[in-house]
């Protein structure tokens, strides 16, 4: 998880990790996780060496496949 840049006037602190907040195992974890890298990337203004659609198409691609596996059971 990356940091939130102070000097853009967001948090100070970064949001817990998935581990801390408490989402051991959990069958959502993997979608969690992936709402939490979507969140942060476009909390940064310039995605740096990656092409913004190519960026946009993997974060959509990474959470349909969470919330298949989550619907599922995490199977």
């Amino acid at each position: 998880m990356s940091e939130i840049s102070v000097s853009r006037g967001r948090d100070k602190h970064p949001p817990p990790s998935l581990p801390e907040a408490g989402f051991v195992d959990d069958p959502y974890a993997e979608l969690l996780k992936a709402a939490e890298e979507a969140l942060a990337w476009m909390r940064d203004c310039e995605p740096k060496g990656e092409d913004r659609y190519e960026r946009e198409a993997g974060i959509r691609v990474r959470l349909r496949r969470a919330i298949r596996k989550a619907r599922s059971g995490g199977r």
